[in-house]
Parts: structure tokens; C-alpha cells; sequence
């Protein structure tokens, strides 16, 4: 199972907050739309970006090549580090079954 966190394929927040504002390059829509349809982190990203956004980010400000990675929100990483584990015990005791 793939981590639940960017990766370095992912766009960056800026790229992602300035696609969700609706201001990306016409060229570059596509690509990080496919992208969005793809990865599940990214559109956990981008619906926290629309929702809590603190600043429109203009074009010039964005990098597409660089990707870092945001501070998760507290409530996110605990949500997430919950389902994580659920997932792990089910297979731990799915092994145990098996053996």
C-alpha cells in the first residue's frame, strides 16, 4: 500500500493551490489534473488548499519542478496515522490467520 504523504511526483502545494483557484497555465491543467485523479494525498491537499487557503498564490510564484512537503494539519496526520493502523492490525491478523 502506498504511503498516505507527497511524493516526488507530486505538485507542489503552490502548484496545486493556484490549479484549484483556477489560475494555472492552460497547458499545465491537464497534467495535474490527471494527477489529482490519481492520487488521493494530492486531493486531500487540494480541498484543505480551498478550504483554509491562507493567500492566492500568483502565477510567477510558481515552481512546478520543486515539491515540499506541507505541514500536515494535527487533526489530518492523527486521522490518518488511525486508518494506518487499523490497516496494519487487519494484516497482522490476517497473517496469523494464514499461519
Amino acid at each position: 500500500m502506498p504511503r498516505f504523504a507527497k511524493q516526488p511526483d507530486c505538485p507542489a502545494s503552490a502548484v496545486l493551490q493556484t490549479y484549484g483557484a483556477g489560475t494555472l497555465s492552460f497547458l499545465a491543467r491537464p497534467g495535474v489534473a490527471a494527477h489529482l485523479a490519481a492520487c488521493d494525498f494530492c486531493g486531500a491537499e487540494l480541498s484543505l488548499l480551498l478550504a483554509h487557503g491562507t493567500r492566492p498564490v500568483e502565477p510567477t510564484e510558481v515552481e512546478p519542478t520543486m515539491t515540499t512537503t506541507p505541514a500536515m494539519p494535527l487533526a489530518l496526520r492523527l486521522f490518518a496515522q488511525s486508518a494506518l493502523a487499523d490497516v496494519a492490525a487487519g494484516v497482522r491478523a490476517g497473517e496469523r490467520r494464514a499461519a
